[in-house]
């Protein structure tokens, strides 16, 4: 594959590369790609750059390479690529809200999760109604009564019953407790 170091072509000749681009009859956006090694230059192109620019030897531009991303590129890419290394302590996640003693670590719309695994359900939703959450302890999960109750579209829209279910799933994870019933 060949490609042009425009880069450099254009900066001994100081012009821009939007210059370039229409001077050669082409997008910036592919004068770009040309630029970072991404498009490769054909022999017509070389040919129209050496008369428009009146270049004897246009070689020393021209390379040829057996991959689209150079190895610079290649070598960036994979250092950003490398796992981050957590520092976080994550028997102590950031609380996402608090209910007088509870304290909730994830929350889907208003069904909030304790660490222990305890259901929480906010009534206001941030709206500041005042309304006292709904709290189902964690023990609570394993009765199949209660949650067929819950479980009931009555007391959700739709979306809101699909956070539930998910809510429910992790909240017995963290309980340690099997799930009674399959929600649908």
């Amino acid at each position: 594959m060949k490609f042009f170091n425009l880069k450099q072509f254009r900066k001994e000749r100081n012009i821009t590369q939007r210059e370039f681009a229409i001077a050669l009859g082409i997008s910036q956006s592919v004068a770009s790609y040309m630029e970072n090694g991404t498009m490769e230059i054909t022999d017509y192109q070389i040919d129209k750059v050496s008369q428009l620019y009146q270049v004897d030897n246009i070689e020393p531009y021209v390379y040829e390479r057996d991959t689209y991303v150079s190895p610079e590129i290649k070598s960036a890419r994979n250092a950003k690529d490398k796992p981050r290394l957590r520092t976080e302590d994550w028997n102590n996640p950031t609380p996402v809200r608090i209910f007088g003693n509870k304290v909730s670590i994830c929350q889907h719309q208003h069904i909030h999760v304790t660490m222990d695994g305890t259901l929480i359900l906010d009534p206001n939703n941030g709206l500041g109604f005042g309304l006292p959450p709904y709290i189902i302890e964690a023990k609570k999960l394993s009765c199949s009564e209660l949650i067929k109750t819950l479980s009931n579209k009555e007391w959700f829209d739709d979306e809101m019953f699909e956070g539930f279910k998910r809510m429910y799933v992790i909240a017995c994870a963290l309980a340690n407790v099997e799930p009674t019933i399959q929600l649908s």
